[in-house]
């Protein structure tokens, strides 16, 4: 297999990562590119029996079932149907981690003042022991069975705009805040090929969150079947997706 890693990314890249060591076994002809483009995430081209692909690095942290899906991606093509469904979602859960790192912290919302409430919370649970930026970030609201409300990635948190609302309760912004920043602490570890996101002492510390109980009941039982659609409908009246 020849591996390509564009240049800013050679000092980052594990050659021993799971990910490029199963391709490596299942596709000995392969030519495989890691790069950090913002347009071109994944593309793949067949020749001669010979395959070229070129995939941004994020997929680097792919567990077990992902680098499977990409195996069967990369065999069968757009058939492969399963396969394409996760890395779709995969790639929709990681897009905003693909972006121009100078990009502006939108912290003022309308409702709720991201900043305010994230020295809130890192005076509560990590007595000011913690510096992450954060910031807002907007997503297309589709009818979907999952939704990204939060994110980290090197030391940046972002919380989904859809929650800047009033009906969106305070403590329900202040747990995503929390969970977010606890991967701060907690990495994300790759443990016999599997990308493990939340330790058991991840979920020992987040069920320390003072309102966990009401935060993850309106989670399952009014996020969804509720908040979500309301604020679909406002979208559309809006004329925004």
């Amino acid at each position: 297999m020849k591996l390509i890693i564009q240049k800013k990314l050679q000092s980052s890249v594990d050659v021993a990562n799971p990910l490029i060591e199963t391709l490596k076994k299942h596709f000995p002809k392969l030519t495989l590119k890691i790069q950090a483009n913002r347009s071109s995430i994944l593309t793949m081209q067949h020749s001669f029996r010979h395959l070229s692909v070129s995939m941004h690095h994020l997929f680097l942290d792919a567990d077990h079932q992902m680098i499977e899906a990409l195996v069967t991606y990369f065999k069968k093509g757009r058939g492969a149907k399963q396969a394409s469904f996760l890395i779709n979602a995969f790639i929709e859960e990681k897009r905003h981690l693909i972006e121009d790192k100078k990009e502006a912290l939108i912290t003022q919302g309308n409702v709720y003042d991201l900043l305010e409430l994230y020295e809130k919370t890192k005076s509560i649970y990590f007595n000011d022991c913690i510096e992450v930026d954060v910031t807002y970030f907007i997503t297309p609201l589709k009818r979907r069975r999952h939704i990204t409300l939060g994110l980290y990635h090197r030391g940046i948190v972002k919380v989904n705009r859809v929650l800047d609302s009033v009906e969106c309760p305070q403590y329900f912004v202040e747990f995503i805040l929390y969970h977010e920043m606890l991967h701060h602490l907690f990495p994300t570890k790759m443990i016999n090929g599997r990308r493990v996101m939340h330790s058991k002492e991840f979920r020992r510390k987040e069920r320390a969150f003072k309102e966990y109980k009401l935060a993850t009941y309106w989670q399952k039982n009014i996020l969804l079947s509720k908040f979500l659609k309301t604020q679909s409908k406002k979208r559309k009246q809006d004329g925004r997706t």
